[in-house]
């Protein structure tokens, strides 16, 4: 069984001068799941025999609405496997939020 794990980085990008807009913020957050609860489920069933998808690319023929990229236009990243920390299974899905970079 995979346990699906959700990780959503923005609350760092919202929390300076590039707070954004937060209806925006809250889509991100809605396309977040939809991808770690919805979309990844929906593709490992398609391929039991991986245990995670190479791109978040391999996710958007099972995601709706299917975009790539966040509210801001910028992609969406993905750890899975062993880029996953030490005690975390499934998949993490999460944008950089407004500002586009990370760890801001």
């Amino acid at each position: 069984m995979r346990v699906v794990i959700l990780a959503v980085l923005l609350v760092s990008a919202c929390s300076r001068n590039h707070a954004g807009d937060p209806k925006l913020r809250e889509q991100a957050v809605l396309e977040v799941k939809r991808f770690a609860y919805e979309a990844y489920p929906a593709w490992a069933r398609a391929h039991p025999e991986k245990a995670c998808p190479t791109k978040v690319d391999e996710l958007i023929e099972y995601a709706t609405p299917s975009t790539r990229d966040d509210p801001w236009g910028n992609p969406y990243y993905m750890l899975c496997g062993t880029k996953l920390p030490p005690s975390a299974r499934g998949i993490a899905i999460y944008s950089f939020g407004a500002d586009g970079e990370d760890d801001t």
